[in-house]
This record gives C-alpha cells, sequence and structure tokens, in this order.
C-alpha cells in the first residue's frame, strides 16, 4: 500500500516532467503564438492514474479517521461518556450508532464508484464500515441491555397477568430499523448478509434471566431489541429467520409433551402459555415493521407469520398426536396452548380495528395518509392468518380430546383414528406393517405380541389376545399382506383386510 509521501513524491515527479515537456515544447515553437500551459495533458491514461492516486489518498484519509474511531468507540464501550448517558437515560435506544452513522454520511460514495482497481480497493471500506457500524451497536446493547430487559420483562409479565396483547407505541421511538438501513446503503451484498448475521447471532446468544426453558432462551433473547425481528423478516437473508426464530421454535413446541409427562400441569400450562406469548410478540413485532412497506413486503410477513405458526402447532400436534391419552390432558393443552392463542389473537384484533377506526376518523381531516395509517391497513391483511393459527389450535385440542375420549368410554374415534391410520399407511406405500397392526391392536385394548415361531417361509408370527382365556388370533406378513388363522388351525390363510383379523373378537370394532 502506497504512504502518504509515496504519493506526494510521485504527484511531484509527475509535476516536473510536465514542465520539462513544456520548456522543450517552447524551445522547438519559437516565434508561433504561445498557448497557455495546461494544468494536465490530454491523456487518458494518465488522468485515470492521477484519479487512482487521488482515490488511495482519499481511502489512507479513511483508515486514519477510521482507527480513531475505533478507538473511540473501545473507550466507549468500556466508559461511556456524559452524553451518550444523558442521551440514553432521554430514551435513545442506539445514541452511539446514530453516531458512527450520521459520521458516514457520504463516504459510501467511495466504494459504490466507478472502475477498475480503485473500485475494488475501495470495497475494502464497506468491510472497514461493517465492523464500525457492529462496535457502535454493540456498545449501545450492552449499555442498554438492562433497561431492554426491564421492558421485556414488563411486557411479558403483562401478558401472563392480563391475557392480552401490549400496546406497540414505544417501539415507534426506536430508531433501530432507519439507522441499520442507513449504514447498510450502498455495501455490496456479501458484506450486508455478514453484517446482518452477526447482529442477529449476537443478539440471540445474549443470557436470558427469566426462568424459561433453554429451548426458548433464543426467543426469549430476541425481544430484549424488537426492531431487530422486522429487519430479520423483510430485510435480511430469509435463512437467518429459519436459524434463529423457527428452528429454536419448532424445539421449543416439540418439547411440550416431554414437559407435560414429566411435570405438573399447572407447570406445563405456564410453560405453553409462555411459549404462546413469545410467538405472539414475535409475530406483533414482524407486523409492526409493516408501516411503511410496500404489498411485496406485507405477503412476505404473512408468508413468515404463516410459517411461525407452522413452527408452533405443527409439532405440537404431532407429539400429541402419537402419545397415549391421559386424563386431563385435553384440558392441560386447552389452557396453556389455545384459549392462551385465541384470547391474545382477539386482543390484537380488537386494538387493530380500534386503531382503524381513529385513523378513519383522522382521514377525513387529512389528505395524506400517515405511517400509522399503512402500518394497520398492512396489519389488516395478516388477521386471516392469526385467525386460522387460533382455530387450528381448537383442532388440536379437539383431537386429543377425541383421543382421551375414546380411552374413557373404551372406544377410540373412528374419524381419528382411520385418518392415523390413513397416514401410517402412506408412509408404508400402501403396505401393512407391523406397526400399523400393533397400533390397531392398541387402539382396540387388545394385546399385540411377538412368538418364537415362524411361518413356513420364515416370517415373524404375531400373536393377538385379549389376555385372558379368550379368543387367539396369530398373524404373520408377506411384503404387506395379512395371513392369520384363529385359535387351533393348522394352516394360515389371507385375510380379506386388517378388519378380518378383528372379528372373532366381540366388541373390538371401532
Amino acid at each position: 500500500m502506497f504512504s502518504q509521501d509515496d504519493v506526494s513524491s510521485l504527484f511531484n515527479n509527475a509535476s516536473r516532467a510536465l514542465q520539462r515537456s513544456q520548456l522543450l515544447l517552447e524551445e522547438r515553437t519559437r516565434g508561433a503564438p504561445l498557448e497557455k500551459p495546461s494544468v494536465m495533458p490530454k491523456s487518458p491514461s494518465f488522468e485515470a492514474a492521477l484519479r487512482a492516486l487521488r482515490s488511495l489518498m482519499e481511502f489512507t484519509a479513511f483508515l486514519d479517521a477510521s482507527e480513531r474511531v475505533g478507538e473511540r468507540l473501545g473507550e466507549e464501550s468500556r466508559q461511556p461518556s456524559t452524553v451518550m448517558v444523558k442521551e440514553r437515560s432521554n430514551g435513545s435506544m442506539c445514541p452511539l450508532l446514530r453516531r458512527v452513522v450520521d459520521g458516514l454520511t457520504g463516504v459510501q460514495a467511495m466504494w459504490t464508484g466507478d472502475g477498475g482497481a480503485a473500485t475494488s480497493l475501495m470495497a475494502g471500506g464497506a468491510s472497514v464500515t461493517s465492523q464500525l457500524v457492529l462496535a457502535g451497536l454493540f456498545a449501545d446493547w450492552k449499555h442498554g441491555a438492562s433497561r431492554a430487559a426491564e421492558q421485556r420483562d414488563t411486557v411479558l409479565q403483562q401478558m401472563l397477568q392480563l391475557d392480552r396483547v401490549p400496546p406497540l407505541d414505544k417501539l415507534r421511538k426506536d430508531d433501530f430499523l432507519e439507522l441499520l438501513s442507513r449504514a447498510k446503503a450502498g455495501m455490496p451484498e456479501e458484506i450486508a448478509a455478514d453484517l446482518d448475521a452477526q447482529v442477529v447471532r449476537v443478539a440471540c446468544s445474549l443470557t436470558c434471566d427469566l426462568n424459561v426453558p433453554k429451548t426458548t432462551a433464543p426467543l426469549n433473547a430476541l425481544l430484549l431489541f424488537p426492531t431487530l425481528i422486522p429487519h430479520i423478516v423483510q430485510n435480511a437473508p430469509p435463512l437467518l429467520a429459519v436459524e434463529y426464530i423457527l428452528n429454536p421454535l419448532e424445539r421449543a413446541a416439540a418439547g411440550l409433551l416431554p414437559i407435560y409427562l414429566s411435570e405438573s400441569p399447572s407447570e406445563f400450562i405456564q410453560v405453553s402459555r409462555q411459549l404462546v406469548h413469545h410467538v405472539v410478540l414475535v409475530g406483533m413485532y414482524a407486523a409492526f415493521g409493516l408501516k411503511l412497506s410496500s404489498a411485496s413486503d406485507v405477503q412476505r410477513v404473512a408468508r413468515f407469520t404463516k410459517r411461525l405458526f407452522d413452527a408452533l402447532l405443527m409439532p405440537v400436534e404431532g407429539a400429541f398426536a402419537a402419545a397415549l391419552p391421559r386424563a386431563g390432558m385435553t384440558f392441560a393443552l386447552h389452557q396453556g396452548l389455545a384459549e392462551s392463542l385465541c384470547r391474545l389473537v382477539r386482543s390484537w384484533r380488537k386494538q387493530e380495528e380500534g386503531k382503524r377506526s381513529v385513523n378513519a376518523t383522522e382521514a377525513t381531516t387529512a389528505t395524506k395518509l400517515s405511517s400509522s395509517t399503512l402500518s394497520v391497513a398492512g396489519t389488516q391483511q395478516l388477521m386471516p392468518v392469526w385467525c386460522t393459527a387460533s382455530y387450528r389450535a381448537l383442532l388440536v385440542v379437539e383431537a386429543v380430546a377425541n383421543a382421551e375420549l375414546g380411552v374413557v368410554t373404551g372406544r377410540g374415534n373412528a374419524a381419528s383414528q382411520q385418518k392415523k391410520y390413513y397416514s401410517m399407511l402412506q408412509q408404508s406405500n400402501g403396505r401393512v406393517t407391523a406397526t400399523i397392526l400393533s397400533t390397531v391392536t392398541e387402539d382396540r385394548q387388545l394385546l399385540f405380541e411377538e412368538t418364537t415361531t415362524r411361518s413356513a417361509q420364515g416370517h415373524k408370527v404375531y400373536r393377538i389376545h385379549e389376555g385372558g382365556t379368550g379368543p387367539v388370533v396369530y398373524v404373520y406378513l408377506d411384503n404387506g399382506i395379512v395371513y392369520m388363522k384363529v385359535g387351533r388351525e393348522r394352516l394360515f390363510r389371507q385375510a380379506k383386510g386388517v378388519e378380518d383379523v378383528f372379528r372373532i373378537f366381540p366388541d373390538s370394532s371401532s
């Protein structure tokens, strides 16, 4: 890399060469009218070289300034200045980041200009800039984390006690979205994506002081800085939302059944409600970012919201549908999941309808739509997704209730059982398996046991019976076909279907 002295020397040599050329030209054209000497010869290559040298000087000055800014950011991180403390106490969320972004105004032109080697050199300035942005943001987070944790805990406690969504008016004072968008303006795509990834990774790895399951820790940490959520949904690469929001949510939802089986019903209800509250808040914060968004952004948020509720409901539905129903399971699932979600959806819908009526009144006296009006218009398009999610939660509870009722009455629910058998047959490509026979046997309150004998072709033989001195059916499977014999019959015969196996048992039909 050229130093400042090298650049100055090159300029001086070029100037002396130009002066000698002008003197020679004057001697050869004596007597002719003298033309005014040009400051720079009409040489494209020479002009390009001078532009490159000038860019190099600017880049060197940029690096020197960046070094001083980095030192200042380090000092602010260790010990915030009085000015920064005052701005944070007045409600500013990212005062140091704002100083960094304001200081970078105009610098982006260095790596968005035209041409050649200079452009590749200047693009390195974007990488330096991203590190300065991260340093300023993380310093703000470090000094504002305690207050952010208090606000998050207050919101979650209010939701737990009142079962209604909180107002999001305070978020409109958070300038994080605007600052990060300004900071990324003109950055190469790879550097901007890496900046987003580092911001989200650090935010989701912060420690959580609430008594929540480890599986919900990334979601709980993300709620410290709510405006980061709409940025992830609308502006960041989609894989970030999958890695840091959807995947942790799926793991947490899949862990609800083990919690139900190992803990008390009250503990399960509390954990389920906490998870629902986290999901609802993430969905609300994602919708908050629609205040000035286009139709494509609304569609993107709608797709994310659907996947968000899928990540909550599908693991719960699969786990509880496959589990053996227990007395009280329906009540616990209804209290912890469905009722809590339905109440919060109704609360948010009522809140948004109130805003819409207020904005409609204001629109009669204004000729220009406000950002809040656009926000309400965007969230109204998300309402069907939210209402569908609450309905799906009720369907999950209904399925568990039917299964639990089947255990209590001694007869499984025929519709839910047939749906389960059909799903299992699809997975086995239409072939009856030992797992399917075992499931049907258990649903009919019978016993399914493997014997030590084998068929003439060497297949495993299973015994189905009631456990006493009642009838016994022996079956084996050959490439998905069921063969059976009853009691002491000598020969196996091909069954007409699974139902044929159970006809001998009284009151065993579904």
